[in-house]
């Protein structure tokens, strides 16, 4: 991947510095998962989505990639990226996170995430 079409920063995660690489002038979506990922984030989640020291946040095909590439054709347009990565996290559902989830996902998809993913406890 080019300078030109990826962004990339530091971040510790469960006490480890992982490279997040997202697209250039990254959304709110990927913004936000950085920093479920920085409360959140454990050794297992790096364990099973970090291949060496790197995560892809809303591209690069992977499980955080809400958008449609050459692995994954299909868009997954009930998600954005935070919701990929809450639902990894086992946030999707916390009170203490729904406010800021609901707000990327209507951010990145212009549909609410209460009628779908959450409790109906309204935003």
């Amino acid at each position: 991947m080019s300078s030109f079409s990826s962004f990339c920063m530091t971040v510790e995660i469960a006490g480890e510095a992982i490279r997040v690489v997202t697209h250039v002038y990254p959304h709110f979506d990927e913004l936000a998962a950085v920093a479920a990922l920085k409360e959140r984030g454990t050794t297992g989640f790096l364990e099973k989505h970090c291949r060496d020291g790197e995560l892809r946040l809303g591209t690069g095909g992977g499980a955080f990639d809400e958008h449609p590439n050459e692995g994954n054709p299909d868009r997954r347009s009930s998600d954005c990226c935070m919701t990929l990565v809450a639902r990894e996290l086992g946030i999707l559902d916390d009170p203490e996170w729904r406010f800021l989830i609901g707000h990327c996902h209507f951010s990145e998809t212009r549909e609410p995430l209460s009628n779908r993913s959450l409790p109906s406890e309204k935003y």
